[in-house]
């Protein structure tokens, strides 16, 4: 069994057999647990640092185009996700470099219609973005905050902390905060600091914490005598007792990522009363099908999770071309979820705009196709100038226009796949 193990790789997957007994991804793990240890993280510099790693050959005609990616755009790995990745083609086309990625094709920023007050983030007018920290563990090659001037920000310090702390006091319609990032849990003394900075203002009702961490490192809520998931059931019953609510929010992806790790620590944490609930961005080669999805919301609702977004089409950052799908196939596929999973297992179907959240064919829609340049449409929102108004004042973004019923729409980067939407 070892000596197949040794051999796994992203791109050969090992049905690993032992006599006429295949053996299941779940006890192969723990078999790499023994063969890769370690519950930290590894920066990969190197071709061959790669290729040893990861077990994988890069082809001739593409060492050069993978080096320079790996000095554009780094790839770190937890151990975790290090030895998923030998089991799992789906998580290594999540986090291992490709050569597209040098392309220039997309957008450097897909999220600058946020309203900023120094690490908050406004979109609405009863909730808010709180940014903890700039940066991630690990590198998801999709992700939005793919280029330097976004990881490469300094975290922000308890000061930041409490200045967006009093800036959110004297903002009573404020309702709801999401602690966010890069990922917020890698800074203990922010998170403290912002988690019972908010118990202490009257109108914040609803703290949710957004932590991949669940995914790519579920030891790290274990480590230092299990700190986080101490942290996490002492503050639900803390914020519980001044009459406010908190949730986590767990990013998954490919049901290969539901690891027996992961799934133990959201079913602890739900049964000590903290929903977590799941978002997951639609990838295309990954898990844009329907049976795909399907096994993923099925294992994650069996641990106590609740289903919440799924975010398609995901954000056109330059670099990340590959995992583009056209609005309609995730339409298609999120509709197959409804003969095979319960509707409390299926997750909004939405679109992030530069001004908000659609939830397709409720609160909005594509509309047609920008006549400047076809690779971008124009989507209707439901939110108006008067809305933003009672908090961002008059709203100035590049891309945004009002239609004739004074409801806003969005230009935005994808492709439509069937014009009978519009």
């Amino acid at each position: 069994v070892l000596d197949e193990l040794s051999r796994a790789s992203p791109h050969a997957v090992a049905q690993v057999r032992f006599g006429d007994i295949s053996l299941p991804r779940e006890l192969l793990l723990m078999f790499l647990e023994e063969m890769l240890p370690g519950d930290g993280f590894v920066n990969i510099r190197s071709l061959e640092q790669y290729e040893a790693l990861c077990n994988v050959t890069v082809p001739a005609d593409e060492r050069d185009a993978i080096a320079r990616v790996l000095r554009e755009y780094p790839v770190r790995l937890s151990h975790h996700t290090l030895r998923m990745v030998r089991l799992s083609e789906g998580i290594g086309y999540q986090y291992l470099p490709f050569s597209d990625e040098l392309s220039e094709e997309g957008q450097v920023h897909t999220w600058i219609g946020q309203f900023h007050q120094g690490v908050l983030e406004q979109m609405y007018d009863n909730r808010v973005i709180f940014v903890l920290h700039m940066s991630c563990p690990v590198y998801c090659r999709f992700c939005f905050r793919k280029h330097k001037e976004c990881r490469e920000q300094p975290p922000p310090t308890i000061d930041d902390v409490d200045s967006a702390l009093e800036y959110l006091s004297g903002n009573d319609h404020v309702r709801e905060v999401v602690l966010t990032g890069g990922e917020p849990l890698m800074n203990r003394k922010t998170v403290e600091q912002a988690v019972y900075g908010l118990a202490r203002i009257a109108h914040i009702e609803t703290v949710r914490i957004a932590a991949r961490t669940i995914a790519y490192q579920p030891q790290a809520l274990r480590r230092h005598d299990g700190f986080w998931m101490r942290f996490l059931l002492k503050a639900r019953e803390d914020l519980a007792a001044v009459g406010k609510h908190l949730e986590v929010a767990g990013h998954f992806i490919h049901p290969d990522e539901a690891s027996i790790a992961s799934l133990e620590v959201m079913a602890e944490l739900a049964g000590g009363g903290i929903p977590v609930y799941i978002q997951t961005p639609f990838l295309a080669g990954c898990n844009d099908d329907g049976a795909t999805l399907a096994r993923l919301y099925h294992e994650l609702r069996l641990r106590g999770a609740e289903m919440h977004y799924i975010f398609f089409p995901c954000s056109a950052i330059k670099g990340n071309r590959r995992y583009w799908s056209p609005i309609a196939s995730a339409l298609r596929a999120a509709n197959e979820l409804r003969a095979v999973l319960s509707d409390r297992a299926i997750p909004h179907l939405t679109t992030a705009t530069r001004i908000g959240k659609i939830d397709w064919f409720t609160s909005g829609w594509a509309v047609e196709r920008d006549e400047t340049d076809p690779d971008f449409l124009w989507i209707r929102t439901p939110y108006t100038r008067q809305y933003f108004a009672q908090f961002a004042g008059d709203l100035q973004i590049e891309g945004v226009r009002e239609n004739a019923d004074g409801m806003l729409e969005a230009r935005f980067m994808a492709e439509i796949g069937d014009d009978s939407l519009f």
